[in-house]
């Protein structure tokens, strides 16, 4: 078999910095060996260990997004997961669901399931699909 074909995906090669370009701009998604992820695209920062909630009946808490993503079956799934406390309660919910899909080694279609129509496969021309490449790993 030839490696540029056919090679496998286990969790750590998911871990890193990774570029893609949204409507011209380029942006970042950083997926954390301890299950943290991180989103910087323009003016807008997401750091998954430590943001400021913007909007919603919770604005102003600290919460933390962490993602969950099975890798038993092709395209991966991912789940994004947001956690904060109001008052010594932790809350903890379903943030977005999607799918990744290794197009290369070090390059993968995202996915971001915006609309909940939980789809088998990536359509690669979905605006709600970027193509990230590896810039850096963890």
């Amino acid at each position: 078999m030839l490696f540029g074909l056919c090679f496998s995906q286990v969790e750590k090669d998911l871990y890193g910095k990774w570029m893609g370009v949204d409507q011209g701009e380029k942006g970042f998604v950083t997926f954390y060996p301890d299950g943290f992820i991180s989103f910087n695209f323009g003016s807008d920062n997401i750091d998954g260990k430590n943001f400021i909630i913007p909007e919603g009946d919770f604005k102003g808490k600290v919460g933390q997004i962490k993602y969950k993503v099975d890798f038993s079956k092709k395209p991966f799934k991912i789940t994004l997961i947001t956690y904060f406390k109001n008052g010594d309660e932790l809350i903890s919910g379903e943030f977005n669901k999607g799918l990744i899909e290794f197009t290369k080694k070090d390059e993968i279609l995202f996915y971001m399931d915006t609309e909940q129509k939980n789809p088998a496969k990536i359509d690669p021309l979905s605006p709600d699909t970027m193509l990230f490449k590896k810039e850096s790993d963890l």
